[in-house]
């Protein structure tokens, strides 16, 4: 890990160093304040880490629920554990991590749009309450935020900088699919950006493109059919993650139960999640979230649109449409989680996006006007 976060910082350059050294000062210090605030908190699954961590230390089997499709977290909190730290050091590790991010929300940013770009969704990210809350949770959801935007730049950055690049994408890759099992999804999405980034032909990059898609989708179904037989129809312990994403993947083909039409079902958690209103959110939060949606989503259309030739453009896009149908083929959540793995990517399209606008008006202010017709 701390050859990964040195190799972040080798990124970037001067008088880039200096900003982003801020940025990461100005990231530690909000979520400083917000965890002396709030504490350090526990949720739901907490204890799934908390006991596995416990059981990889006395060297016995891991024995939570679904604890092995989160290791990476699990092993951190045992690291942690054996170091005297306990959760405050998981925690600790959690606000590094989002000041890092920080980092590359702003060098993706600035790569896109400028230094103003990436100055602005840098500053965003900081300050959005919405994904900082996470940071003070022993969850793996606030790693998780953080390691999707490092994750993205490093897949970026190797296609310049040669094999040794590509090796520490593919290891943040690991990483990240450690923390969640959602990360798995930037196996596939590197290897068809780095085969479109390649120097092979058109055609040839579109067939190989498309042959790790067609495998990796027949590979996903055999998966998931042998496990719908031994975990769905016969469940030992109930339901479990991966009967929602076989009751819809299979669904399309006729080996699962239909439940309901899946294509309203797919729609529906689109958008539910990409609304990130909820319930258990009071009607002050309900209505910041609105407001800043409001705000964002059309920045963002606006900041893709322009800059949609770009390659990094289009990563970014990748990212966020498959983690978007992770939630399709699976679930949406209750608490606005999943939208957030995604959003500081969405906050660099909007960032983008506010800054081309703001070119404009002050281009069209400063433009001499046409000379009046006698």
């Amino acid at each position: 890990m701390r050859r990964i976060l040195r190799e972040q910082m080798r990124g970037f350059h001067s008088p880039d160093t200096r900003i982003v050294v801020w940025l990461g000062l100005a990231s530690v210090l909000v979520n400083v304040l917000l965890v002396a605030a709030v504490g350090i908190s526990r949720g739901g699954d907490s204890f799934r880490y908390v006991d596995g961590a416990a059981q990889l230390i006395a060297g016995q089997p891991l024995e939570a629920p679904n604890v092995s499709q989160y290791l990476g977290y699990v092993g951190l909190i045992a690291l942690a554990t054996m170091a005297g730290t306990g959760l405050t050091g998981v925690v600790a590790v959690q606000i590094a991590m989002a000041a890092f991010a920080a980092m590359a929300v702003y060098d993706l940013g600035r790569q896109l749009s400028g230094r103003a770009a990436g100055m602005l969704a840098a500053g965003v990210v900081i300050v959005d309450l919405d994904i900082a809350q996470w940071h003070a949770y022993i969850l793996t959801d606030s790693l998780y935020i953080s390691l999707v935007v490092i994750a993205t730049w490093f897949v970026h950055r190797a296609v310049a900088l040669g094999v040794k690049a590509y090796v520490n994408a593919l290891l943040v890759g690991v990483i990240t699919a450690s923390i969640r099992p959602n990360g798995w999804i930037f196996g596939p999405l590197a290897a068809v950006y780095w085969i479109s980034r390649s120097t092979m032909s058109k055609r040839a990059r579109v067939a190989v493109a498309c042959g790790v898609l067609i495998g990796l989708a027949g590979i996903t179904s055999v998966a998931l059919y042998l496990r719908y037989n031994a975990v769905v129809l016969n469940p030992p312990r109930g339901w479990d993650n991966t009967r929602a994403l076989a009751d819809v993947w299979l669904g399309w083909f006729g080996y699962a139960p239909r439940r309901e039409n899946p294509l309203v079902m797919v729609v529906s958690r689109v958008f539910n999640e990409l609304g990130h209103v909820r319930s258990a959110f009071s009607l002050r939060h309900n209505a910041a979230v609105i407001a800043t949606l409001v705000v964002t989503y059309p920045l963002a259309m606006v900041g893709f649109i322009r800059r949609r030739t770009d390659p990094l453009s289009l990563l970014l896009a990748a990212v966020i449409a498959g983690h978007l149908l992770i939630v399709a083929l699976t679930f949406d959540d209750r608490d606005g989680r999943y939208l957030l793995y995604v959003f500081p990517l969405i906050v660099v399209f909007a960032a983008c996006g506010a800054i081309s606008l703001a070119a404009s008006v002050s281009s069209n202010r400063q433009s001499p006007a046409p000379p009046a017709r006698l």
